[in-house]
């Protein structure tokens, strides 16, 4: 396994440790049926530091038995060995300096397939790099020391100049699988119980965030409780010779479209900026500070040059003549971009977008990894504001996620972000150059004018914006096509994403003052999303309320649990035997129907951006409680 070549390393580093530790477990619980097994456990880790400031640590936990799941923000985890019994914890950027004669504590949850000492422990090893301290104590443990080394080069360290591009062998990235499964078990399904008038949210909102787990390609974190999905995607980008694994897959397929996917980030990180107490409130902002990363770590290896940016990986085609599990692909899966001589100023304007929301969303949690999205979003806008065109004339997209609209729109977008961001006016004036009045009735992965003229009318005082938007909000409020049972109904395709995605924007009004009627907004918001909770007469979101989706067009979650091969899957009667919990559904024609039949792709796809707004909005909803 891999797990078992790191175990020497550690085994070695850890054999004198010195520091003092405690740990607790403070809580436990059963979850799943049948045997009495399947435990989850809540522990505290408590480091005790010596008489002087330490600039690093780590501290490695020996349990009895088998931990999965390990979740923890405080610090990296990983396992040490192929059992999993043995993880080590080290610092994130923000706790890797302490200070003298002072105790860091941290929360960690993790899950066992026992009935007996849950979350019990052989001992702890506590390091800080000078070898201070005393092995932590348990019922069982024994003091163990260690002396620790650091091996450095003589040589001069080298920074590549940021428009460098570094490159990876090929063969080597194209060794090895490029999927490994996961297990036969459902999704860890586990949230604070909150009801905000009919329908617990909180409860929809950590299912949203476990879609998002489940669309993931790459080598799947300690953190990821969908555990019927393992590795994908583990080669990709080894025809071009860059590590391009990660990100999520664009819907029911296995594509990753970086035009969608970027939009999606922008949008899920507004709400997480704008939103921060609702999300803590209903216990789920930990969970998705892990969501957000995920694609924003993507973005920037995709971002493989100054004006090289990598923005779909997979061919459509090809991709959807296989019906199984994103582990056990084998066809190719090329990679594209674009560049000065073939620009996409949409898909880079997004993507600088998105990256300005890492930088909001984690600098005063993790500035380095803060930094790193600012930079790449400013050199990403350059590159979009200096070579003009559309991605979908240079990437092979167009039959899928063609830019009907252009990149007027990406461009005041994303330097009204990098605004908001930098405060730096000259990107204010580049967003009012490219900023167009007409809002149309839809705001999507397509059109951002909606979504900029709010966000202006946020940021600055100039009242056009609150105007324009104003006359946008009046319109979907009071003219826009409705179903008869009052969905907002803009398109047959993800009609209930248009009308999620509208809701946010009309709902967020009431967080800017600069809004007279935002109490009346956020009620029609919220009328919105309880059609799609139930207020229709059904749930349109997989896993959640009365007669939710059981058969969405989605590949993996419609195999059965390893290790049965996926002969079937597509034409299986049955509902898809993985729960795809939270994964909201393309929604119903324009008279309330809807059929759960997962060869209506139309009506019954999920897709990444299809919760983006749903999920912003029930933050939205929420707010209205606090």
């Amino acid at each position: 396994m891999r797990l078992h070549a790191l175990l020497p390393f550690f085994s070695s580093a850890l054999a004198d440790c010195k520091g003092d530790s405690d740990y607790r477990v403070d809580n436990n619980w059963y979850e799943g049926s049948g045997d009495g097994k399947n435990q989850k456990f809540e522990s505290f880790l408590t480091l005790h530091l010596p008489d002087h400031d330490i600039d690093s640590w780590d501290i490695t936990v020996h349990f009895k038995h088998s931990v999965v799941g390990l979740q923890v923000w405080d610090a990296d985890a990983a396992a040490v060995d192929a059992d999993s019994t043995i993880w080590r914890f080290t610092p994130k950027s923000w706790d890797e300096h302490l200070n003298a004669d002072t105790h860091f504590e941290f929360k960690f949850q993790g899950r066992q397939w026992e009935d007996y000492e849950i979350g019990h422990i052989w001992k702890t090893d506590f390091c800080s790099p000078d070898g201070v301290g005393n092995g932590g104590q348990t019922t069982t443990g024994s003091t163990t020391r260690t002396t620790r080394t650091t091996t450095t080069n003589s040589g001069p360290t080298v920074t590549p100049d940021p428009g460098e591009i570094t490159t990876t062998n090929p063969n080597s990235l194209c060794s090895g699988p490029s999927g490994v499964r996961g297990g036969p078990e459902q999704s860890i399904v586990d949230f604070k119980r909150g009801s905000y008038g009919k329908y617990d949210i909180n409860e929809v909102l950590h299912k949203s965030i476990l879609f998002y787990e489940a669309q993931r390609c790459g080598k799947n974190s300690n953190f990821n409780r969908v555990l019927w999905r393992g590795d994908s995607g583990m080669k990709d980008g080894c025809d071009v010779g860059h590590n391009l694994d990660g990100g999520w897959f664009d819907a029911g397929d296995h594509v990753k479209f970086g035009f969608p996917m970027a939009f999606t980030t922008t949008l899920l990180g507004w709400g997480m900026i704008d939103y921060k107490a609702e999300y803590e409130h209903a216990g789920e902002y930990i969970n998705a500070l892990n969501m957000i990363r995920w694609p924003l770590e993507f973005f920037i290896r995709a971002h493989t040059g100054k004006n090289e940016f990598y923005g779909q990986v997979g061919d459509g085609y090809a991709d959807h003549g296989f019906w199984g599990r994103p582990e056990d692909m084998n066809m190719a899966r090329p990679a594209f971009k674009v560049t000065e001589q073939c620009p996409g100023s949409d898909l880079v304007g997004e993507t600088a977008a998105a990256l300005a929301t890492g930088y909001l969303i984690f600098k005063d949690l993790d500035s380095a990894f803060a930094n790193e999205c600012l930079s790449h979003a400013k050199e990403l806008y350059d590159f979009a504001y200096n070579f003009r065109g559309k991605y979908s004339d240079c990437i092979p997209a167009s039959d899928f996620y063609n830019s009907w609209g252009g990149y007027n729109d990406e461009l005041a977008w994303g330097a009204a972000w990098l605004y908001r961001a930098t405060g730096d006016d000259s990107y204010l004036a580049k967003s009012n150059e490219f900023y167009s009045s007409g809002l149309g009735d839809m705001f999507s992965w397509d059109d951002k004018t909606a979504g900029t003229a709010l966000l202006l009318a946020q940021l600055t005082s100039n009242s056009k914006f609150v105007n324009d938007f104003n006359q946008f909000a009046n319109y979907i409020k009071n003219q826009a096509p409705r179903t008869p049972k009052g969905l907002v109904w803009l398109s047959q395709w993800g009609s209930n994403r248009y009308a999620a995605n509208d809701a946010f924007l009309i709902m967020h009004t009431n967080k800017v003052a600069r809004f007279s009627d935002g109490a009346a907004n956020l009620a029609f918001g919220k009328g919105q999303i309880d059609y799609m909770l139930g207020d229709s007469g059904r749930s349109f979101v997989v896993g959640f309320g009365n007669n939710p989706p059981e058969r969405p067009h989605h590949r993996s979650s419609s195999c059965p649990p390893v290790p049965q091969d996926c002969n079937n899957g597509a034409g299986n009667p049955g509902p898809n035997p993985m729960v795809l919990y939270g994964a909201l559904v393309g929604g119903p024609d324009q008279y309330d129907n809807y059929v759960d039949d997962r060869n209506d792709y139309v009506a019954n796809e999920v897709a990444t951006d299809y919760n983006a707004g749903f999920q912003s909005a029930l933050v939205a909803y929420i707010s209205d409680y606090m």
